[in-house]
């Protein structure tokens, strides 16, 4: 007897589009309403001039969008959720990674004193 389970649900792949770039962001803007969810990514690239000493300082800051995306509310409210779980995860790593490296120089800070 065949071991794969028959659904009548339809089987996912994951595919890349060929257009697909990897792209760094600073921040979003986005909104949410009844009809629609936006999520509007950017790059903030700083604008740099030559002072009087001749060396370099920054003038201004661009903020170029890179990626503006529409979607339905209930996926807005999906990515948000999604996210959230993994700040969640991200956080207690945090916690306990960086509470055990604190213990670890404590203890390192009193050996030292003997």
């Amino acid at each position: 007897m065949d071991q794969t389970k028959e659904t009548d649900e339809p089987r996912f792949s994951v595919v890349r589009n060929r257009e697909c770039e990897v792209i760094h962001i600073d921040g979003v803007y986005g909104t949410l309403n009844p009809a629609t969810g936006q999520l509007a990514f950017y790059q903030d690239v700083p604008k740099v001039g030559i002072d009087e000493e001749g060396l370099m300082s920054p003038r201004s800051v661009e903020r170029v969008l890179v990626v503006d995306t529409r979607m339905s509310p209930e996926t807005f409210r999906s990515i948000a959720y999604w996210m959230l779980e993994h700040v969640q995860h991200y956080e207690k790593w945090m916690r306990e990674n960086f509470c055990r490296q604190e213990g670890m120089d404590k203890e390192g800070d009193r050996g030292d004193s003997s």
